[in-house]
């Protein structure tokens, strides 16, 4: 999550090739995290997904 914080990403594609892992992993875990309102998923050119995180910091207590 840091890293989409602080890359300018264009889309899920390209997250998947900076960290080096097939979209195919990558993708199903941007949309749990977008379902769990980690992230947000912005519309891209030709309908591609920008993840974007507008957060500075997210605590998690148990």
């Amino acid at each position: 999550m840091d890293f989409i914080k602080n890359q300018k990403l264009q889309s899920i594609r390209e997250l998947a090739r900076f960290l080096d892992k097939d979209i195919i992993i990558i993708h199903p875990k941007i949309k749990e995290l977008e379902k769990q309102g980690l992230i947000e998923l912005k519309e891209g050119v030709k309908n591609s997904k920008i993840p974007y995180l507008n957060y500075d910091k997210i605590e998690i207590s148990f």
